[in-house]
Order: structure tokens, then sequence, then C-alpha cells
């Protein structure tokens, strides 16, 4: 069989990248293979729905790239970020175009949703069923174009390149089609084609219990990688942290995040809230801190799930909104209403793939890919959420254009036939399904959302066994579904513990424990990121305040405090010298901590310039090892700033050293001692460092006592609570 353009896979990039070479080159044919039903892939079962900039008054382009890089942790490609969430907005429109329905409100606008990681409300959403509103719309279109040929029951089982020809030929590799096993009468054909597209989703089912439908076996990416394309990032695997849980280790039905947008809470089975101890984002943290979590709370608790508690929302908005989760939650005897929905963290996307460029071409000549099975560069370490179809339609039209840009693509050379020469028909299955199961089993158990360099090396011994039992099988018997379903997922269960082993840092989605040198270092790296963020956003007052004083608008009396507050803010020379001398003497007396003394540091890193707390908060990570640290944070509201420190002294940290029986051992910086009178006053009547925390930081920030800040504006951290988030 011969064709202009095969694409391979039938999603929102696939039938996209169809839908626009069908009408660009009408004299052209377009073959499109999929191994089940057209309408069977990852976009299908898409929720939450398609982040883009519709509403400028609110959000912007800047805006929505600076979620994208930091959900990425510092592995995105800027310039690919921009042209995505930059391009993305036209895509979509012309996707609407076509016929596609996304949620308004009465007046008409778009009725925009928030998701984890997302700053603002920019998720364009079809009720809670966004991705089946787009494959319908886009086989619709595919319907009407009669040069797209559609090959449903499909399986792409091989690239065809040079190293399938008798006469190889040197220098650089071309792709020249695929074969194709037709899954109804068993045979495989080649298809030779001008250029081949690899739309062929992600790899789920490695891992038993995910979000993605049976058919995500990583194949686009295993054919890849025997064809010998860069393949990368594979380490990087998003868990979304809140799959319907059932018992069972299957395909699982997808709570999306949006829910959590909505308003739901994460709570354990005792009904308390925790992901405020592991962001301050709390629900709205970007799902590898969500997903490690709530792994860590189950670890904890021996629990085999957590809970969304829905049971304070407005019940009749819910259905509303999430028709599809409402009614499977009511099919599963859960009443939203009155019940918590059980969830565990499944497998959902993965971050990296075959390598692409700006126009989606891999390493190999005449052979594309986009959608999840390709790396891009937009999600780096962690996709940011809903920004996988955005980027599926961006892709889709990029290489589109590579293809209007150059239409003669293509090669004279005759494919050879598939040859089964030798080989027997496989009657019983039961070898081959049972091997899947060791497969996911290995891939739960060692390179899930937490892994380890040991269980790492372990898996890939698992995996190698497999390898060489898979390739008996591949050897003696012809291909079928199952068997090339096996291939494919030991191939790319392969490239992720490999990469992950060669990863030697944390980042996004990927997290290995024997990178932590303990909870005290991570808890500490998280707050001073925490503080830098913070620190970065109250520079804006700063330039606020400035321009008062420099516009001489001083008529009330809340400008003058600003303004006196700026010009003291902006003095800080002798409290950066200050806050490197105390950082100094810290670490000196550090190197002499006993096993079991306790740290209690108040500081001020929210507010001004970090550079004045980060280098003592960076001492505190690197030298505690050995101690208990007790940390509270103050926050950045000025009335209660003035109230308590002396003018000079802002953002200057204060330490104080107990010993274990909560005595004094040493302080340092201003107002140290009135923090240690506090402490020494309460100790004697409460008996335990937490409880006179509590009462101290209620005195400290309200004289009253009427209403606790503690959850509002303070970290109160111990260490010795379980954390691995």
């Amino acid at each position: 069989m011969e064709t202009n353009f095969l694409i391979i896979g039938s999603g929102a990039a696939g039938l996209t990248l169809a839908v626009k070479l069908a009408r660009a080159f009408p004299a052209k044919k377009i073959t499109v293979v999929t191994k089940a039903h057209q309408a069977e892939s990852n976009t299908k079962y898409a929720q939450g729905g398609v982040a883009a900039v519709f509403n400028l008054q609110v959000d912007s382009f800047g805006t929505h790239i600076e979620d994208t890089l930091i959900a990425g942790d510092g592995l995105c490609d800027e310039e690919v970020v921009e042209m995505v969430v930059r391009d993305g907005p036209a895509r979509l429109r012309e996707l609407m175009e076509w016929g596609a329905r996304f949620d308004t409100d009465s007046t008409g606008a778009f009725h925009l949703g928030r998701e984890g990681g997302h700053s603002e409300f920019r998720v364009l959403h079809h009720k809670d069923t966004t991705g089946n509103e787009i494959e319908q719309t886009l086989l619709a279109q595919v319907e009407q174009l009669k040069n797209i040929v559609l090959l449903p029951h499909h399986f792409a089982i091989d690239l065809i390149t040079e190293h399938h020809f008798s006469q190889k030929q040197t220098g650089s590799l071309n792709c020249h089609g695929a074969y194709v096993l037709d899954q109804i009468s068993g045979s495989i054909i080649a298809i030779k084609a001008h250029t081949t597209t690899l739309a062929s989703g992600g790899l789920g089912r490695i891992y038993g219990h995910t979000t993605n439908p049976s058919v995500a076996t990583g194949d686009g990416i295993a054919m890849a990688y025997r064809a010998k394309a860069r393949i990368k990032n594979m380490e990087f695997i998003q868990f979304h942290p809140t799959a319907l849980y059932d018992g069972e280790q299957r395909a699982a039905f997808l709570i999306s995040e949006a829910v959590r947008g909505f308003g739901a809470y994460l709570v354990n089975k005792r009904g308390e809230r925790f992901m405020g101890k592991y962001d301050s984002r709390a629900e709205l943290a970007s799902r590898d801190i969500v997903a490690r979590a709530i792994e860590s709370e189950m670890k904890k608790w021996g629990d085999p799930c957590v809970f969304l508690d829905c049971t304070h929302l407005d019940a009749n908005h819910f259905q509303e909104h999430f028709p599809a989760i409402y009614k499977t939650c009511a099919d599963n005897n859960i009443d939203i209403s009155t019940h918590w929905i059980p969830v565990v963290p499944a497998a959902h996307y993965l971050c990296g793939g075959v390598v692409v460029d700006r126009y989606g071409r891999t390493s190999i000549n005449r052979l594309f890919a986009c959608g999840e099975c390709s790396y891009t560069g937009l999600h780096g370490a962690n996709r940011l959420a809903s920004n996988s179809l955005l980027e599926a339609l961006v892709y889709a039209h990029a290489i589109f254009q590579f293809h209007q840009e150059h239409p003669k693509m293509g090669s004279d050379r005759k494919v050879p036939e598939w040859d089964e020469q030798g080989v027997a028909t496989l009657h019983h299955l039961s070898e081959v399904y049972g091997k899947i199961e060791q497969l996911q089993s290995v891939m739960r158990t060692f390179a899930g959302v937490v892994r380890s360099g040991d269980g790492l090396r372990q898996a890939s011994e698992l995996l190698d066994k497999i390898y060489r039992e898979t390739e008996e099988l591949y050897r003696k018997y012809k291909m079928n579904t199952a068997l090339s379903e096996l291939r494919n997922m030991v191939n790319v269960s392969y490239l992720i513990v490999q990469q992950s082993l060669q990863r030697t840092e944390n980042r996004g989605g990927y997290f290995n424990t024997d990178f932590v040198k303990n909870k005290k270092t991570l808890i500490m790296n998280e707050l001073i990121k925490q503080s830098v963020n913070k620190a970065m956003d109250y520079a804006q007052y700063n330039l606020l305040f400035r321009q008062l004083a420099e516009e001489g608008r001083t008529t009330g009396e809340q400008d003058q405090e600003k303004i006196e507050y700026t010009k003291l803010n902006f003095s800080r020379s002798k409290r950066l010298d200050k806050t490197a001398k105390i950082s100094e003497e810290a670490a000196e007396a550090m190197a002499n901590i006993s096993q079991g003394q306790t740290w209690l540091v108040i500081t001020e890193p929210w507010c001004g310039d970090a550079a004045q707390t980060l280098p003592f908060l960076n001492k505190l990570a690197e030298n505690s090892e050995n101690v208990e640290l007790k940390l509270v944070l103050r926050d950045e509201n000025l009335e209660l700033m003035d109230r308590f420190l002396t003018n000079g002294s802002r953002s200057i940290p204060m330490v104080i050293i107990l010993d274990e029986n909560l005595e004094v051992v040493q302080q340092w910086g201003p107002r140290s001692k009135a923090a240690t009178k506090l402490v020494s006053d309460y100790k004697e009547e409460h008996g335990t460092i937490d409880d006179a925390f509590k009462e101290m930081i209620q005195v400290w920030y309200n004289n009253d006592k009427g209403t606790s800040l503690v959850g509002d504006f303070v970290e109160t951290l111990k260490v010795n609570s379980e954390y691995s988030a």
C-alpha cells in the first residue's frame, strides 16, 4: 500500500493534522491507522479542558508562560513555551470553527476554569467531557474529507527505515512508512509513505493503574526507539493525583483537577485536610506535589486511598459542571453531597518522548511526531494541567505548515514486505498476558511516584529478564496485538528506568528518595523557593511605594506610612551586612551542636529583598542534619511588622537555639530576646515545644488572642513528621 501522508494515531494531534493536510492537498492521500476504533484515544478521556488565554482583561500570555515554566521546574524550552501559549488561542478558534463547543456563561463569555498550577481562570471546557467533544468534532471533519482513509483496528508494529533494506545506504536515517498489522485478518502490510507522523499517545498501561485507555502502551515511542530516533526525558511520568479508587489495578476513572479548582478538599480518612502541610497552594498545587502528598499520607497512615470532600459544595452546580463524574460516582454508590470520593494517584501523562524540533521533526528524516508521544520541550519536568491538548493542536499545525512549505518530500525506493518465514502462530496468549502483569508490577513498585536507586536497579534486572523472554517469543511466533504491545511496553519501561537512573536530582514529576538528604533539607528547600517567589511579589509593593514618594502623593496617613517604609526598605546595606554576620555565627555554632538540640528560627523571608535572608536559610539547610529544626515564618503584613519590629531590622533573621529541655542556649538578631521570652514564658505552663509555639504565635501576631493566624500566614513545621512531597 502507498500513501502520501501516513499518520499513526487518531487522537487530537493525529486527526487535526489529517484534516489540515486533506484540505490543503485535496489530490493527495492521507492514511490514518489506529489500533482500536478511531474514537478510542487519550484525547477522548481528557476531562479538564484546554488552557489558553482568552480573557486579556485579567489574564496574559506572560502569566500563562510563567505558570508553565514554574510547573516545568527549569527544564522547559522557553521559546517553545512562548510559541505554544501565543499560538494556542488561534488553534482553538479554528477548532471552534469546525464545530467544537465550549461552555459559556449567561453573557456568552467562555466559562473558564482554573486547575492546579494555574494562577488564573483560563481553562476552556465542555462540561467534564472536553476531550470527547474535541474528538467527535475532528471525526466529523474527517468524514467529510474523501482523501482521508481511516484504518481502525490496524496496529503499526515497526517503522520502515534503511535497516529493513537488503542494500543499506550510509548516511542519515529516513522513514519510508510503517509495517501495520491488520488485527482482523492477522496479515501485516507495508505502507509506504512520503512522510510518517507518530501521534500514538502515551504509555499509562505499563503501570496497570492508569487513567489512560488500554491502547496506551507506548507504541509510537517504542517504534521510534527501535528505529534509532532520539528519545528524551522518559523519567518524567505525571501521575494524576485523583483517580477513582475501586481496589482494582486497571484503567481508572479520572476525577478531574477541575473538581479541586471548583472547591473540593483533599482529606485523609480522619477528615483532615493535609495539602497545606505540603504546599502553600494547598489543593491547587501542581500535580506532582499533590500526587506525592497523597502517597505520603497513604504511607503515613497505612491507607489504600485518600478522599475528595465535595460535601460542602452545591450538588446541583457540581452535577451541572461535572455530569460524567457525578454519574460515575452515583454508579459507584457515592453521593457527593454526603460521601467523600475515594481517590489514588494513577499514571496519567508522559512528559518526555520522541525528541522533535519546533516543526515536529524527529532525528529521522521524514518522520514527525506530535502529541503525548513527542518531547517538544513544552512540559519540561512536569506538565501544567490542560496544556497537553493545546500542545497537540499547536504542533499538528506546525507539522502541517512544514508540509506546506516542503511539499515534495518522499522517496522512490520500494519498501520490502514484512518477513514472517519460519514463525508459528501463537494460539495461547496466557504467557504474554502474564508477562504484561509482571512488567506492570515492576513499574508500579520500582518506577512509580517515588523511586530510589536500588529500586530502579532492581527494576532494570527484572525488565532485562522479561525483555529476553519477550524477544524469544518474537523470534518464534507471528506478530499479534498482545505480543506487539508487550514488546513495546518492555521497550518504553526500559527507557523510563534507564533515564531515571541517569538523573542525578529531583525535578518536577521525578522524585528519587536518594536525592533527599533528610526531611529538613527538603522542607528548607521548598521554603526557600516560596520565599523567593514571595519576595519577588513583594518587590512590586516596593516599586509602588517608591513611586508614591516620587510623585509626592502624601495627603493620606497611609501613604505617608508607605513612604517611610520604602525609605527604610531601600536603605539595606547595613541589614545585608548584619545578615551575613548572623549567618557566619550561626554556621560556626552549628558545627558544634549536639544531637537533640532544637532550633527555633523566626524570620521574615517573605518581606523585602530575599537576598537578606536566603544566605541564612541556606546555612540552615546545609548544617542542620543532626538537630531538630522548628521554623516560624512571619508574613508581610506591614501593620504587624511595624508593631513588633524595630526600625531598620526588617528582613533580618532572628535565631534562637534551645536545648532538649527548651532552655535557651544562644540567640542572634534583633528582637530575639523578645521571642525568647515568649517561648520561656509559655514553656513552664505548657511543657512542650509545640504548645509553646502555638501560644507564642498567637501572642506574637494577635495581642487579644481573638484569632489565630497560624493557618493563614505562618508555617510551623515539625521535622519529625512524615514528609515526602
